[in-house]
């Protein structure tokens, strides 16, 4: 980051403090100054903090400071610490929102502008480290504060995206303006900018943008180039903002997703094209199976190989190919209308376009250390950080007999879901480690398909049942799930230990059909066992007594 930049960061937060400055001016009692002046001097030193170390306010090092846990320690531990004391400030003013008293109520108000611009800073520590603070207080930070919104993008504002994208994408790959600015004036290619919903008045700060095909009805979306800025990378707002296209866009009468090309990965599957593919599918895409090819200049070849990818809408099953080869010719002969051999581009392929249908079942395998690999990188977007362990513990566990990594993948063998699974020694039960659908896929039933799956072949090998847990405070939908497999849940709870810490969690208990009913002593004896050979490393004979209650 250069000094402008990190002045302009430094700027905005003191436009957050003017903010909290001029609200108390108007409307704060002489009764309510000594509150006032105490959190305003805790927050002035945390901004001298910031301007000793602008590292710590810094807008790019923010967003991936986990990055820098081995190139750059002395940040990376700096700035957990930095982060954590911001944090803990901002939930100290989230509790004032509930007080009884009218005085601490309006402090929360006051400081908002202060939680709305810290949050933009460090909202990605948080997501890693968010079990660290009260469920009310997550609630808020990721569904309130956090929540976007999206609007048509205007051609003033089309100006400062277009300036965004040349330094985004690679020249070759963004349109001529004249040429994007004719096809948003003829109204079938659109634009369209991501903002905080809840943000301070004139801050008009874009967390991304999205440009596309919307056909007449409004049923297909063909997204041409879609980006999150790179201040708001690594927070989960690219799949907000892709859910918000699909149901702020595509809402004709008979509506069924959206279309996007994707550069085929040939990166042995560690790479950016790897990554970007991996995403997509975790959003719930699907690979057309085709040779499709994107219209590129004469004098580099005419056109080039990519995949074409499909999200359908949630309760879409089917899409014949008539629909989405004339979606395809409305949207490339727009698109590059600039070349005059898209049209013979278009005729090389159209005739292999498939019929699009989701898959009704799953089918359960067993995966490799190379399965392994492609999974590890989803476990961030599924789990806190706190749960998640190298993955040469995972290969060691895997390593020794009783272990697996379980696959669900449906009928096109897309993976929707993946879970860890230990066996007991004497085969009394199985404990589901991990269990996860990936995000685009639920709500659609994968969830319920895939733990039934593992109950089934479960059964069959264990005397009891499955065991697992579920944090103390759970989503409605996922004790719905629990339930709908036979799931109960007990009020035994037991620690699992992250960090320095614990964590407390409940028991999830499915057991076998015709079983008696387990008592506490038999769910007890399970835990012990299941804490003792997975986290032997922290926990032991000794301490034991301490996790389970």
């Amino acid at each position: 980051m250069n000094n402008i930049e990190t002045i302009i960061a430094l700027i905005s937060a003191i436009i957050a403090v003017l903010s909290v400055i001029f609200s108390v001016i108007l409307s704060l009692s002489d009764r309510g100054k000594d509150d006032y002046l105490a959190i305003d001097e805790q927050y002035k030193d945390i901004l001298k903090e910031g301007m000793k170390n602008p590292a710590l306010r810094d807008p790019k090092m923010c967003c991936k400071y986990d990055s820098y846990k081995e190139t750059d320690r002395e940040f990376y531990l700096k700035y957990n610490t930095y982060a954590y004391i911001v944090w803990n400030f901002l939930e100290t003013i989230f509790d004032f929102s509930h007080d009884k008293k009218e005085k601490h109520r309006r402090l929360y108000e006051i400081f908002l502008p202060a939680i709305i611009q810290e949050n933009k800073l460090h909202y990605h520590w948080f997501r890693l480290n968010n079990y660290l603070f009260e469920a009310s207080f997550q609630d808020f930070v990721f569904n309130i504060v956090n929540q976007l919104e999206i609007n048509e993008c205007n051609l003033a504002e089309f100006k400062t995206v277009y300036d965004m994208m040349l330094k985004e994408f690679p020249p070759e790959e963004v349109k001529n303006r004249k040429q994007m600015i004719s096809l948003l004036v003829h109204g079938k290619y659109k634009a369209y900018l991501a903002r905080l919903k809840n943000r301070i008045a004139g801050d008009n700060t874009f967390v991304g943008y999205a440009l596309g095909y919307l056909d007449n009805d409004c049923n297909a979306f063909f997204l041409d180039y879609i980006q999150i800025s790179s201040d708001f990378q690594n927070c989960g707002f690219g799949s907000q903002f892709l859910h918000l296209l699909q149901e702020n866009v595509v809402k004709g009468e008979n509506p069924i997703g959206i279309l996007f090309e994707i550069e085929k990965p040939d990166d042995g599957g560690t790479g950016t094209k790897s990554k970007r593919l991996k995403f997509y599918m975790s959003n719930g895409a699907h690979k057309l199976n085709f040779d499709y090819y994107l219209p590129v200049p004469v004098e580099q070849g005419t056109k080039y190989p990519l995949d074409l990818m499909f999200i359908p809408k949630p309760n879409v099953e089917k899409v014949s190919k008539e629909t989405l080869k004339e979606l395809i010719i409305q949207a490339e002969t727009t698109i590059h209308s600039d070349y005059s051999h898209t049209k013979d581009v278009i005729a090389s392929y159209i005739d292999s376009v498939p019929d699009f249908e989701k898959s009704s079942n799953i089918h359960v395998i067993k995966g490799s250390k190379v399965d392994l690999d492609y999974v590890y990188d989803f476990l961030d977007e599924h789990f806190d950080s706190s749960f998640i362990i190298p993955k040469s513990v995972f290969e060691k566990r895997i390593s020794e007999s009783g272990y697996e990594l379980v696959l669900a993948k449906n009928n096109y063998n897309v993976l929707v879901g993946y879970a860890f699974v230990y066996r007991s020694k004497d085969k009394k039960f199985l404990y589901l480690d991990y269990f996860a659908i990936l995000p685009f896929f639920r709500q659609q039933g994968y969830g319920t398909l895939f733990l039934n799956e593992l109950l089934k072949n479960g059964n069959r090998i264990a005397e009891y049942g499955i065991f697992s847990e579920v944090p103390c405070i759970i989503e409605p939908y996922v004790e719905k799930l629990i339930k709908k497999c036979g799931g109960k849940l007990y009020d035994i709870k037991y620690s699992l230990p992250v960090g320095k810490g614990k964590v407390e969690l409940r028991s999830v208990v499915y057991p076998k059909p015709n079983f008696e009913e387990l008592n506490s002593n038999d769910i007890k004896y399970i835990y012990k066992e299941v804490l003792l050979n997975l986290h032997g490393d922290t926990i032991n004979e000794n301490n034991l007594k301490d996790c389970i209650s």
